[in-house]
């Protein structure tokens, strides 16, 4: 994990801008910063060495023979491939991860992000063409933020970055900010006008005909037609490349253990890779309904770890004015503190790498429409297996089995127009804002409910973006890199072509998960059917972090997007709030506080 930036202007940019651009990004890497200017582009990178052949490496780099330079936060997985591939066909090495980038421009263009497997953001400034690229890998693990601005076009790693080329006081942009209060948060926008994110999966070009933007990732959607062995065989495969790439470090790694499915199957497959592997989890032991100690024990044991534990209920709140300063947006979410301790226990252990299990529900965990899908395609059987084997009685199984008896005979432009319909709803359903809430993306034509479910979380939603890129800034603090097996490219490609009586093998959730990695997990968690409740320790964090005067000056800043009165019912407890429809209550109060503060702390520019 490193830092990036790369500035494109006509005219000479002043020092000053550099400078601060340059501040900005020293964060992300402590083993160098360097700038380089090629004609109107002056390319900056601040390097965090994490991989042995990163050691080598000195960003920006030009390529050998070319004249294109690099600038790039990156770790590349396919090397074994893409060594074989280029070699004999590019002038230049294929050593280094930004070898392999600089060489993939050169034997694809723009079309090398085809090509890359790894966990990506990068420029690349084609003199020969006089442009800029810049590309974000498929799940969007690493930040790229964007601007046209009154110096030139930037793009960084951090939004302060960009800020610091901005003449002038940005102002607020209203859409993401109402987005982010109804969690409906535009995936290419930040809280600031003319500041845009590189979405997942997204490339772009500046030139001087000024700047376009695509998306270059478009998995493919078709069913594999694969047994069920050979779909589990195949996932586990996939899974094990995906850790192995992961564990490639110049001093070791650390593995979040949680005693959850997905957090265990990562720290047992790494275990298999190494045998000097630390794990990480966090306990609850002041809250029984999220406390998940016996389930670490287990894992700990069937895997041969003792973890360090860190008691979350105890950790000092986050203080969200500081942090989003930090970050250049709103604090995203009341777990930071827990993600933090978790990442400086790795960089205290003298660790470089944090593996987490970050993906594996939205993938493996299955979709409660998959009954109506398999009436749909008129396998009745089978939908009734799956309901009786949902967890509902007898006569509840044949009452939703007849429900979606009943909704297969719709033609399907009806079952479209009601999923438009459902999803009006539910961007509807946050009566405590005063602005209209962004539109909800269009359902696509038909494909079964389950992987468009799947699919719009990697389309649509770009995967835990926000979240994903929250915990990125905080690695970045503690010099640490974080590493997901679930978002490897190649493993989500599949799982999003896997069928749903695959994933959910006989109506059972995690079903296919089970099979495929029965053997590194322990029988308490094959045999476990229920989930962890964190709603406890995450209101404890909202009322720890704030008092009743720090709500109200958050909820003041806001001013009439809200409906204060609403906001403080639910933080003041007046209101039995998971009940109440017309109180918001979870993330929901969250995101009104932490958008309150930030606003208070920079100022509320913008239309209201």
């Amino acid at each position: 994990m490193s830092g990036f930036a790369a500035l494109l202007t006509a005219r000479e940019i002043p020092p000053t801008i550099v400078d601060g651009v340059r501040e900005h990004i020293a964060s992300r890497g402590r083993h160098g910063l360097s700038t380089e200017t090629s004609g109107p582009c002056v390319l900056l990178h601040s390097a965090l060495w994490t991989t042995p052949e990163s050691t080598a490496e000195r960003q920006p780099q030009r390529h050998t023979n070319r004249e294109f330079w690099l600038t790039a936060d990156a770790r590349i997985d396919n090397r074994r491939e893409l060594r074989t591939t280029l070699h004999g066909h590019v002038r230049h090495p294929l050593e280094t991860d930004a070898d392999l980038i600089l060489a993939s421009y050169e034997c694809w263009g723009q079309r090398c992000v085809d090509h890359l497997i790894g966990d990506f953001a990068f420029a690349i400034w084609d003199a020969e063409r006089a442009e800029l690229f810049v590309a974000r890998d498929p799940c969007g693990m690493r930040p790229a933020f964007y601007a046209t601005t009154e110096n030139g076009f930037v793009a960084a790693s951090t939004i302060q970055s960009v800020l610091a080329v901005i003449d002038g006081s940005p102002t607020i942009d209203e859409d993401y900010l109402i987005g982010y209060l109804a969690d409906v948060t535009p995936r290419d926008r930040t809280i600031w006008n003319g500041i845009r994110r590189l979405a997942p999966g997204e490339s772009l070009v500046a030139n001087e005909s000024g700047t376009r933007v695509w998306t270059y990732w478009q998995p493919d959607l078709d069913s594999h037609d694969l047994s069920l062995t050979e779909t589990a065989e195949t996932v586990r495969r996939l899974f094990d490349d995906a850790v192995e790439c992961r564990m490639r470090t110049t001093d070791g790694v650390s593995s979040q253990l949680s005693g959850g499915f997905d957090s265990t199957t990562v720290t047992a497959t790494a275990a298999r890779f190494t045998t000097d592997l630390q794990a990480v989890s966090l306990i609850y032991p002041d809250f029984p309904g999220t406390d998940e100690s016996a389930h670490i024990d287990a894992a700990a044991a069937h895997i041969g770890l003792d973890p360090h534990r860190i008691d979350g209920g105890k950790l000092a709140p986050s203080d969200p004015s500081a942090w989003s300063t930090a970050f250049g947006e709103p604090l995203y979410s009341a777990d930071a503190p827990d993600t933090a301790a978790c990442l400086e226990a790795a960089a205290a252990s003298g660790r470089s790498v944090l593996l987490i299990g970050g993906g594996g529900d939205d993938l493996l965990y299955g979709s409660e429409t998959a009954t109506f899908d398999l009436v749909m395609q008129r396998r009745l059987v089978s939908a009734y297996r799956w309901a009786a084997n949902d967890g509902l009685s007898s006569g509840a199984a044949t009452a939703y089995f007849a429900r979606s008896m009943l909704g297969s005979v719709v033609r399907r432009s009806s079952v479209l127009r009601r999923l438009r319909e459902r999803q009006r709803v539910q961007a509807a359903q946050v009566p405590w804002l005063r602005t209209d809430t962004p539109p909800p993306p269009t359902p696509r034509a038909w494909i079964p409910r389950g992987r468009s479910e799947r699919l719009t979380l990697f389309t649509d939603r770009s995967w835990a973006q926000y979240p994903t890129e929250l915990t990125n800034c905080l690695a970045a603090q503690s010099g640490v890199e974080v590493r997901d097996p679930f978002t490897d490219r190649r493993f989500v490609e599949f799982i999003l072509r896997t069928p749903e009586e695959h994933i959910r093998v006989g109506g059972r959730y995690r079903g296919l998960h089970r099979i495929a990695f029965r053997d590194r997990l322990p029988a308490t968690l094959l045999s476990r059917t229920d989930k962890a409740e964190f709603s406890g320790p995450y209101l404890a964090k909202i009322y720890r972090t704030f008092t009743d005067s720090d709500a109200i000056e958050a909820f003041e800043a806001l001013g009439d997007r809200i409906a204060q009165e609403s906001y403080l019912r639910g933080f003041r407890r007046q209101s039995d709030a998971f009940a109440v429809a017309d109180v918001p209550f979870g993330f929901y109060l969250w995101a009104g506080l932490s958008a309150g503060t930030f606003l208070s702390t920079h100022g509320s520019q913008g239309n209201q």
